[in-house]
């Protein structure tokens, strides 16, 4: 048994089974809750896994109610666009806009994700774009991101795993700088 404390509501949640996919493992555990109105339910824990190629792979968020049972899928995979692969799911953090902020990083991918924080009539969050990735002139350190945080005035701040560094972007609402891009 595991016990997992949400990061936004401080609430407890006792996990008694582990589930893995075939060819990958869960990383991020985090309730997400609610920041306004129609966004992620209270009651929805959201797993990040990752790994493997093919058909019977996890490369999701996959969401459990409070009590573990499986709801499914929550990222929208039809919705993304051909220069997006979910491969190496991380982190993942509600941004202070109310969207759902992802960290991929496999291989080439090496990008924040930006979901829409509301479900759609099938339960998932929509793909918005690619908010910031590996670029080697402006954004060089994001080499395999890790995970995901907002300060409380709203910058964007990311772990690499290959660089050792914590990068800082310009969060979503940002008005002194371009959202999604390195902070100075």
């Amino acid at each position: 048994q595991m016990c997992i404390r949400d990061r936004l509501t401080h609430r407890g949640f006792a996990v008694s089974r582990k589930e893995a996919g075939p060819m990958g493992s869960a990383f991020f555990v985090s309730c997400l809750g609610t920041r306004g109105e129609d966004r992620m339910s209270e009651s929805n824990l959201y797993v990040s896994f990752h790994g493997g190629t093919g058909a019977g792979t996890w490369n999701n968020i996959h969401a459990y109610d409070a009590g573990g049972v499986k709801i499914g899928k929550a990222l929208d995979k039809s919705s993304l666009s051909k220069h997006v692969d979910l491969r190496e799911l991380r982190g993942f953090e509600v941004g202070p806009d109310g969207d759902l902020y992802v960290v991929n990083a496999f291989e080439e991918y090496n990008q924040v994700l930006r979901f829409s924080g509301t479900r759609g009539d099938d339960g998932r969050h929509e793909f918005i774009e690619v908010f910031a990735e590996l670029d080697t002139k402006s954004n060089p350190g994001l080499i395999h991101p890790f995970d995901i945080a907002f300060s409380p005035s709203g910058d964007m701040y990311v772990s690499a795993q290959d660089t050792n560094l914590v990068l800082r972007y310009w969060g979503p609402n940002a008005k002194d700088g371009t959202p999604g891009k390195p902070m100075p």
